[in-house]
């Protein structure tokens, strides 16, 4: 359990109904939270469904004052909450995830365990395939998960339910039982007390064990899988568009999965895209098409120029930024880097502008700078060039992108345009033989976000 909890201490909120699975790691926790550098507290939850779960939450209350702990009650009203077509259990999932993500963040906890076991796992991978999911869900829940900044832990995966069941009643300890869960109308309970009992008869006696260790199995491709989309996406996603031609060089197994980072990163609602929608987009791109297109899916509208797609939509209104020396953060609009630190000399070398995909430098004076997006008459003076030139005249004359040109960044110092990335640095703040600041516009690299 200790690899849950590295680097102590840890603040952790210990989810907990009274029912067996959760009492067990309560008293798991509580025996060895000296050893692990535990400061423990209990959170319980009142979903008002049953008439005895008051009393529940109430036994929870006692049983975390008998070890000293603190215990959050959450209750919650159905009628006031429940949102149109959401069930039952859906609501009362998505109720407790956000009573367990605003406990934790306002006691300081940074990990909330709970706890689900090996035949939980199997039960839900079991049911997942039979209603139909890709590797991410066949792959079932996470050990560590983080869910709005706080770690949900499940120490119990690799524990049976019945040897939880043994240790508790060597220790003599009681539980609570939830009625509801021998009611067999429900589909988890029908799996739970009539296909895997059914299945490690009839089938396997390890049915349980292999079906949870296959989700683990799932579980590390599908990190590797992620790692290998994100740098196939790197390589054909640039300044928000999408490349069709580098992306179909792809592997197919990942042209899918880079489709669907790239909706997700242009702003596509994640609960409204279905992979049926990724799949339809994924088919319409697998060609070549010399004439434009729209589409429309999860909220976002999407144009297709030729070979590249992109949001048909207007670029952020993002503007006074400051650019301090020394930092480094991310231009939305395009998704590059914008840093700003201090150079010994200017490096002519740097200066020169490869292509608009790589970097573009500059060597400048100090000054007070900020970022924006190019304005309507914007006029600077670059370096060496006579009187001053549009900036939009500049960009379309240099060939950038026009789908680029109302996102390229414009570094400013009060009203002054003081460099426009891949042209000189204004005439004006030309860098001197002391106090030489370098700008750069670069690849994304463990930078902060704008």
């Amino acid at each position: 359990m200790g690899d849950l909890f590295p680097d102590p201490p840890h603040r952790v909120l210990v989810a907990c109904s009274g029912g067996m699975d959760s009492v067990y790691l309560l008293l798991g926790l509580w025996g060895c939270r000296t050893e692990l550098g535990l400061d423990l507290a209990v959170v319980t939850c009142d979903h008002g469904l049953r008439p005895e779960s008051g009393a529940d939450a109430e036994w929870v209350r006692h049983l975390a004052w008998s070890l000293g702990l603190p215990c959050h009650v959450e209750r919650f009203e159905m009628r006031e909450s429940k949102r149109a077509g959401e069930s039952v259990e859906m609501w009362a999932r998505r109720l407790r995830r956000e009573a367990f993500v605003r406990i934790a963040k306002r006691t300081g906890a940074d990990s909330l365990a709970l706890g689900h076991h090996m035949d939980d796992q199997a039960e839900t991978v079991l049911m997942r395939l039979c209603r139909g999911t890709g590797t991410g869900g066949a792959a079932g829940m996470a050990r560590v998960r983080e869910v709005e900044g706080v770690r949900f832990v499940r120490p119990l995966l690799g524990m049976r339910r019945e040897a939880i069941q043994d240790r508790l009643t060597a220790w003599g300890r009681e539980w609570r039982e939830d009625v509801s869960n021998a009611d067999q109308d429900m589909t988890r309970n029908r799996v739970r007390h009539v296909v895997l009992p059914s299945m490690c008869r009839e089938v396997n006696a390890k049915s349980v064990e292999h079906l949870a260790a296959f989700a683990e199995q799932l579980r590390g491709l599908e990190s590797w899988a992620a790692a290998e989309t994100e740098k196939a996406l790197a390589g054909c996603l640039m300044d928000g568009v999408l490349e069709l031609g580098a992306w179909r060089a792809a592997h197919p197994v990942l042209r899918e999965r880079m489709v669907f980072c790239a909706l997700e990163r242009w702003g596509a609602d994640p609960l409204k895209l279905s992979r049926e929608a990724v799949l339809g987009l994924a088919a319409a791109w697998s060609e070549p098409e010399s004439e434009s297109k729209r589409y429309e899916t999860a909220g976002l509208r999407l144009i297709r120029a030729g070979e590249r797609v992109l949001p048909d939509a207007e670029p952020p209104a993002i503007g006074g930024i400051r650019l301090a020396c020394g930092s480094r953060v991310v231009w939305e609009p395009l998704e590059r880097a914008l840093s700003c630190a201090r150079a010994d000399a200017v490096s002519r070398a740097a200066s020169l502008k490869s292509d608009w995909r790589g970097a573009l430098t500059a060597f400048c004076r100090e000054g007070a700078f900020e970022v924006r997006v190019p304005r309507r008459g914007d006029r600077y003076q670059p370096m060496g060039l006579k009187g001053t030139a549009k900036v939009s005249d500049l960009l379309g004359g240099a060939k950038v992108p026009a789908h680029l040109r109302k996102r390229w960044p414009v570094v400013t110092c009060g009203e002054a345009i003081v460099w426009v990335p891949g042209f000189r640095v204004a005439e004006a703040w030309k860098a001197g033989k002391n106090g030489i600041l370098r700008l750069e516009l670069g690849p994304v690299s463990g930078s902060a976000t704008l």
